[in-house]
């Protein structure tokens, strides 16, 4: 049953990660709250920088469902249908338990790497920013120095 959710789950979590962020400068958290994802001359991302932004994390994940799908074909299909949603988990960590800590490992590093990044840095820029080339900026910002900017280049230009 777990396998036929698989394709639906990475597609959903592409669109999710990746489409919205190129699409609409964001996920939907991201534009709720007035920031949006740009490339650091402050235009709109294209699909590069939007696939370089999830690409580590993306990796993360398919590790960690290579490593359940390793186990789930380990597993005993009677003994996993009988257990609970929290037992199946423990039983498939018990199946592949060095595979799993590598997973764990490298989920918790790269997360703690990234805040630690973002707490320590002016523009408060994650990794996956400087990966992918972004910047997160405040959308009522961004758009009051972009109404500036207009309204200077558009005023005529006084000779003497």
């Amino acid at each position: 049953m777990y396998f036929i959710t698989l394709v639906p789950n990475i597609l959903i979590i592409l669109w999710y990660q990746v489409y919205l962020v190129k699409r609409f400068g964001g996920t939907p958290g991201k534009l709720i709250v007035g920031i949006k994802v740009l490339k650091l001359n402050l235009k709109p991302i294209s699909w590069k920088e939007a696939i370089l932004r999830y690409s580590v994390l993306l990796g993360i994940t398919i590790y960690g469902l290579i490593v359940t799908i390793s186990s789930l074909i380990k597993a005993d299909t009677q003994t996993y249908n009988n257990l609970g949603w929290l037992q199946k988990q423990q039983y498939l960590i018990f199946l592949s338990p060095i595979l799993y800590k590598i997973y764990t490992w490298s989920s918790n590093i790269w997360v703690y790497s990234e805040l630690l990044v973002l707490l320590t840095n002016k523009k408060k820029r994650a990794i996956h920013d400087y990966i992918a080339g972004t910047v997160i900026v405040n959308n009522n910002t961004f758009n009051k120095q972009n109404n500036k900017l207009m309204e200077q280049n558009s005023l005529p230009l006084s000779l003497p």
